[in-house]
């Protein structure tokens, strides 16, 4: 089972594939699930990236970017433990 991706579809140029026709394409990838087509031009697909990737590199003006997700670190003060006080 590949792995699972999210990825930005972005149309880039005024004489690209319309944004419907590409919704239509993305729907035709049965490995592929639209998340979300707005705002337009814009898609969030979440399928294997190496797929995705292959499929929009066959549109003209569109281009696949990788969803980067980022941890965000607790920012709750902690107690240190007991014995570890310095001073």
């Amino acid at each position: 089972m590949p792995h699972i991706d999210r990825m930005i579809l972005r149309r880039t140029g005024l004489d690209a594939l319309s944004t419907s026709a590409a919704i239509e394409r993305i729907h035709a990838v049965p490995e592929v699930r639209v998340l979300s087509e707005t705002p337009p031009p814009t898609l969030l697909v979440e399928g294997d990236a190496r797929t995705i990737a292959r499929v929009v590199a066959d549109w003209d003006g569109w281009r696949a970017y990788p969803v980067t997700r980022y941890e965000v670190p607790g920012t709750r003060p902690r107690l240190a433990p007991a014995g570890s006080r310095s001073g």
